[in-house]
């Protein structure tokens, strides 16, 4: 394997050359099906990332934008929690691959469709615009099920840990409330990530 070469600012520990190469394979194979060739000249390098050269030159625009570390409040901090790149798709060409740190060990992958404009009913595009969102719903899921079939982790996924974990919390509470007689209080979650859209939780 290729080794992990970052940024001097990047504060996101696991993002190679073969897991961003692997994740971006997947998206553009997908967003792109009729191939290579259809594939936008300047966001084809992202399709084939050497493990032996550096991920600085992918990390910058304007396919890359890093996206910022900021408190509860919406204040920016030191560091950076992600990185956003407009791959786009042979429909849209603002559809993002994003990949955020969601912990010192692991980095959650998904699908930003960029397309949350609302349009008039009776705007002559509104049928148009409506067959985009259904689209690039639809290849947002699609990328994310093959993401996660990769052993990539997704929002998606994530939630889904989280729900199992809370349940069997919410059943074992009452046994840990009579080991630990003055726990009055939970501490809530200090983060809790959520899907830009297409939240489909499965068992």
């Amino acid at each position: 394997m290729g080794e992990c070469r970052l940024p001097s600012d990047c504060v996101m520990p696991g993002l190679c050359p073969n897991l961003l190469g692997q994740a971006c394979r997947i998206f553009l194979s997908l967003a792109y099906p009729q191939g290579e060739n259809s594939i936008p000249v300047t966001k084809r390098a992202y399709l084939d990332i050497c493990c032996e050269r550096p991920l600085e030159p992918l990390l910058k625009p304007p396919v890359c934008q890093v996206l910022p570390r900021r408190t509860e409040l919406g204040t920016l901090v030191a560091g950076i929690r992600g990185y956003a790149f407009r791959l786009g798709s042979s429909v849209f060409p603002h559809l993002k691959l994003q990949v955020v740190g969601q912990s010192d060990v692991e980095l959650v992958f998904s699908v930003d469709t960029h397309d949350q404009v609302r349009v008039p009913a009776n705007h002559p595009d509104a049928a148009g615009w409506a067959q985009i969102q259904t689209a690039n719903r639809k290849l947002k899921e699609e990328i994310e099920r093959a993401w996660e079939a990769a052993g990539l982790l997704t929002f998606n996924a994530l939630l889904r840990r989280y729900f199992k974990l809370h349940n069997r919390t919410v059943r074992s509470a009452p046994t840990v409330a009579r080991r630990v007689p003055w726990a009055t209080k939970t501490t809530p979650c200090t983060q809790a990530v959520w899907p830009s859209r297409g939240l489909a939780v499965s068992g």
